[in-house]
């Protein structure tokens, strides 16, 4: 498995960030790129319109999410658009017809002539509620976790280039956030102890992996998109299984923590 880089939006006022555009102004072949969390692309939208839910998704009662994987230019649209994963090919058609639309307000102490490329994941549900077709970002879905924090102040710098100048809370992590008092159990504990007990298998690897080998009837859902999905998706009734090698163990921790940190009550991991 990749572990993908993932940075908040407090990356966008990080001196040292400022510092690295000016130098890409000085090195206009040097294109910086840029990871934010989905919270801090978001967060970074000035203008963000949500998909329409297709009509003819509507009539079969196509529900599920899509994930995209998107690049914003210096100059805050769209440079690329990447569907990873849909319940159908027009739910990720209106997805892409929608964020093609969204802007981006430009990092912190940034100049026009600033070379560098946004980077991240959205996530979008549709879903089906008394009939009506619906499609809503993950905070709005039962069992989403809520926003980190409000939208960050906005100022126009002497540039003429609106910026974000104001960085978000850093919250404090709580025990076990990073996975390391999880329990850790074997395939033969797996299907001696727990094959009676309602359980789900996670498996946080990257897709192509999974699509390669993967443990039966496991559920896929990347580590970097955990923060994200987890909740809506992962049922919290029953025992999480996070799957993984003992080469992928401290990923596993990471994974696990993340669904620690979303109040999960039961985690183990499977270690194989």
């Amino acid at each position: 498995m990749k572990i993908a880089t993932v940075m908040g939006a407090i990356a966008l006022s990080l001196p040292l960030l400022s510092d690295g555009l000016a130098h890409a102004v000085g090195h206009p072949a040097l294109q910086q790129r840029l990871t934010l969390s989905e919270w801090g692309l978001r967060q970074a939208a000035n203008f963000a319109p949500m998909p329409e839910y297709p009509r003819e998704s509507l009539r079969a009662k196509v529900v599920g999410v899509v994930v995209a994987a998107v690049a914003f230019g210096s100059d805050g649209r769209l440079k690329s658009l990447e569907i990873l994963e849909s319940p159908d090919a027009l739910t990720g058609t209106a997805v892409r017809n929608a964020v093609s639309r969204w802007t981006v307000l430009s990092p912190h102490g940034a100049d026009r002539g600033a070379n560098y490329v946004l980077e991240g994941k959205l996530t979008f549900y549709f879903r089906l509620q008394n009939g009506e077709g619906l499609v809503v970002d993950p905070d709005q879905m039962p069992g989403g976790t809520p926003r980190p924090q409000a939208r960050p102040a906005v100022t126009t710098s002497p540039s003429g280039v609106p910026s974000l100048t104001v960085p978000p809370p850093t919250p404090t992590p709580r025990p076990g956030t990073h996975g390391e008092t999880l329990q850790t159990i074997t395939v033969g504990d797996f299907k001696q102890q727990l094959a009676t007990t309602e359980h789900v298998v996670l498996d946080p690897g990257q897709r192509e992996a999974f699509q390669r080998s993967h443990w039966p009837g496991a559920v896929n859902i990347p580590f970097d998109e955990l923060a994200v999905r987890g909740g809506p998706e992962l049922p919290r009734e029953k025992l999480v299984v996070v799957d993984c090698t003992r080469e992928e163990l401290q990923l596993c921790r990471w994974a696990g923590g993340r669904l620690v940190a979303q109040n999960f009550p039961r985690l183990v991991l499977l270690v194989r």
